[in-house]
């Protein structure tokens, strides 16, 4: 039984798993009435609270809900008696799915869209490099949205540079011009590994509409991101669809910055003047030469760029409006591209990053395919495991996950957790990788807290190392003691690595991590441990959290039972005199 408390849980949403009863309170007598949230608001049932034994209030019980799919969104409507008259509240009740037969959404309509602008398509390379574009195409709401966030580095993730922000494209027929905006948006699809489709229907002036299937996807190896735009073919038996035959201009004008990705773009400051110059224009495209001695080539299947600069100002990033911070920056346009479509045209727009100035090779008469196909769901599950490849990177041959998309970067308690993920789903190659990379790392007890390209030397993280035990332990449960703990990683093995790490925990690290000689807890500093904040910022975590001591414990069992297992390595013993 779930309890929902009309004096305490009206500001809240109350979760009802399946098969659960929904049990109302509340201090005076009551009615209620349980009716869905969407725009239908189907009434689901009345009920009348009864006197609770003892005088204590009323009570009211509602019987379990059968979801199927998706979870149910339902309003709580209490009308309540009392001496000043009756008192409305509304409640808000989320009916839940089992979880084998519950579905991720992947698609969503203009409504929804329009309700939510925080949806999102994010796309990512395997080192770290991110596509994070809005369902409400073209709109900016952090500063973090870009179609193109390159991590520069060839190798191994570094950081985010923003080069291209979005498109902006309009539709024109006979002089008759409009967005591809909010108001011509028909529906989103986003996936996990084909991108974002954007389909949008736009009237054309005389009665009648046409369709363009826009098609977003970044290549998973390198720093290049590719707008597919599609016209649709009319169908024969819909005359209100404008005729195939019948050109409609496209106008596309892409808008470029050249940033870190926390920083913003003033453009009075510098850019206004030294941004136009870094332009250099050819027949199907552009170059824009970066800060960073990098290039970003934006190019299209067709010859039809037009160079005609301009600045957006002030473009305003809602969510940083929220945090304080500086909500407002200024966008370049070098200049746009027009088009021509018939009904069943396809047309490629690329961006990628270059080292030179090299035109792209002709694509006249090659076959544009689409992305796809794109579903409405996917079950939640193949989704939850679809999803980890977007978080992890390649170091080399090794392997590390970015703890977050847009902001962070490699972070070793992060990436130790999700290891366990791995090894749970049978991705114990990917686990090792990452294991053999953050073994390598290991000094006088200590591993990275955060890896920043190749500067590792944030290492103020108590629970990292811990971590590493936990993944240790779990790789072995499903290779083999042997086979795991004998592995080289550098010079050493994983078991003497294991032993190194816990020997100079217990004898003291250079970060003041230390075991008590007489309880041998282990003593965390402040900002030390996975909450990962300072005193009075939040909870003082300095001493003995017991999320630690956990780990530890842990730890040492696990030592206590393979401690003798590497004969070949002279390694030491966890018994101290």
């Amino acid at each position: 039984t779930i309890l929902f408390d009309a004096h305490k849980d009206v500001n809240r949403r109350v979760m009802v798993p399946p098969g659960f009863f929904l049990l109302v309170r509340c201090n005076q007598h009551f009615r209620l009435q349980l009716a869905e949230a969407g725009p239908d608001k189907q009434c689901l049932g009345f009920c009348e609270s009864l006197p609770r034994e003892g005088d204590s209030g009323f009570q009211a019980i509602l019987t379990p809900l059968e979801i199927k799919e998706n979870h149910r969104d339902c309003l709580l409507k209490l009308r309540i008696s009392g001496p000043q008259g009756t008192k409305k509240i509304i409640g808000n009740i989320r009916y839940l799915p089992h979880f084998k037969t519950l579905n991720l959404r992947l698609s969503f309509t203009h409504r929804e869209i329009a309700a939510d602008p925080s949806i999102k398509q994010l796309s990512t390379t395997c080192l770290g490099a991110m596509m994070r574009a809005g369902a409400s195409f073209s709109h900016l709401e952090s500063r973090y949205d870009a179609l193109l966030g390159a991590n520069l580095n060839p190798s191994l993730p570094e950081n985010r540079w923003m080069l291209l922000s979005r498109f902006r494209i309009w539709g024109v027929f006979q002089g008759y011009s409009r967005e591809l905006g909010p108001d011509c948006l028909d529906a989103f699809w986003t996936s996990h590994n084909q991108g974002g489709k954007w389909r949008f229907r736009i009237p054309s002036s005389e009665g009648r509409y046409y369709v363009i299937n826009l098609f977003l996807e970044i290549d998973r190896k390198t720093n290049a991101v590719t707008l597919t735009l599609h016209r649709e073919t009319a169908p024969a038996d819909n005359p209100r669809r404008l005729q195939p035959q019948r050109d409609v201009t496209l106008i596309i004008r892409p808008d470029i910055e050249d940033r870190k990705f926390h920083d913003t773009i003033k453009a009075f400051s510098g850019p206004e003047q030294q941004w136009p110059p870094k332009i250099s224009a050819f027949e199907n495209g552009f170059f824009f030469h970066s800060q960073t001695g990098q290039i970003l080539r934006l190019s299209s299947s067709r010859d039809a760029f037009f160079l005609k600069p301009e600045w957006h100002y002030m473009v305003h990033r809602s969510v940083e409006a929220t945090r304080g911070l500086d909500a407002d920056s200024d966008l370049f346009s070098p200049g746009y591209f027009s088009i021509n479509v018939k009904g069943g045209d396809r047309v490629n727009l690329k961006a990628c990053v270059i080292n030179k100035e090299t035109r792209p090779e002709p694509v006249d008469g090659k076959e544009i395919s689409l992305p796809g196909p794109f579903h409405s769901t996917v079950p939640f599950f193949q989704a939850a495991q679809a999803s980890l490849d977007a978080f992890i990177v390649d170091r080399g041959e090794e392997k590390s996950v970015v703890a977050g998309y847009p902001w962070f970067l490699d972070w070793g308690r992060d990436s130790l957790i999700f290891c366990r993920s791995l090894i749970e789903l049978g991705r114990t190659r990917d686990a090792f990788a990452m294991l053999s990379l953050f073994g390598k790392f290991e000094k006088n007890g200590t591993l990275p807290n955060m890896i920043c390209g190749e500067d590792a030397r944030n290492i103020e993280t108590s629970d990292a190392p811990l971590w590493f035990f936990a993944c240790c332990q779990q790789l072995t449960q499903h290779l083999g003691k042997e086979a795991v703990l004998g592995q080289n990683i550098g010079h050493r093995t994983i078991l003497q690595v294991l032993k190194d790490m816990a020997l100079s925990m217990i004898n003291g690290t250079p970060t003041g991590v230390k075991a008590d000689p007489e309880s041998m807890l282990l003593y965390s500093p402040a900002h030390f441990t996975w909450m990962d904040t300072n005193f009075p910022a939040g909870t003082p975590r300095q001493g003995y959290p017991i999320e630690i001591q956990a780990l530890w414990c842990h730890a040492l069992q696990f030592l206590s039972q393979v401690d003798n297992i590497d004969k070949k390595n002279n390694g030491k013993s966890m018994r101290t005199p």
